[in-house]
């Protein structure tokens, strides 16, 4: 079994000393976002199946360049036992998934605009499967709002998945003084 780590800074150059921190993997990218896999290689997961200490070396691997990327997470979309990485784009109406270990991309929906937060919930045996999504923010823009979805996924793997709207509500961005 394989460990994926993910990065999705500007360009594809990743720096493999900050390639694991979590401020580089939280970091808002600008422009071309990249989305990257790791796999750890095959000695150092069969070294530690066997308790024989290796060191772990990461292989990059570009999954997709989302034009804005804004976010990346990780969940086990298809419930197959691997995971997955989901990715948005706040610029375009983009927000898609690809699957492990082809990497193809898969729709969620083009029909949010300004996506800033995604929130898989794809747990297998979990009675509800599907994502909490953050669209319609204007980020320069506190006067105005966004929308809450939740998206349950489609019909087969390749169409989109189904919205719900769940709530509306201002944005603030200027946090001195009393919302």
């Amino acid at each position: 079994m394989t460990s994926p780590h993910f990065d999705h800074r500007q360009g594809s150059g990743a720096n493999t000393e900050h390639a694991c921190g979590r401020r580089d993997f939280l970091k808002k990218a600008a422009g071309i976002g990249t989305a990257y896999a790791s796999l750890a290689s095959r000695e150092a997961v069969a070294g530690a199946k066997t308790g024989i200490k290796t060191m772990v070396r990461w292989q990059a691997h570009t999954v997709a360049e989302i034009p804005s990327g804004y976010q990346v997470a990780v969940a086990d979309v298809n419930d197959d036992g691997r995971l997955d990485i989901l990715a948005l784009s706040s610029e375009e109406n983009f927000v898609a998934w690809y699957e492990n270990p082809s990497w193809k991309a898969r729709p969620i929906t083009t029909v949010t605009h300004h996506n800033i937060s995604l929130a898989p919930l794809l747990r297998s045996g979990y009675p509800q499967r599907g994502l909490a999504l953050a669209s319609d923010f204007a980020l320069d823009d506190s006067t105005s709002g966004g929308s809450v979805w939740w998206a349950d996924p489609g019909d087969s793997l390749d169409s989109e998945w189904s919205l719900r709207l769940l709530d509306g509500f201002p944005l603030r961005t200027d946090c001195a003084g009393p919302i």
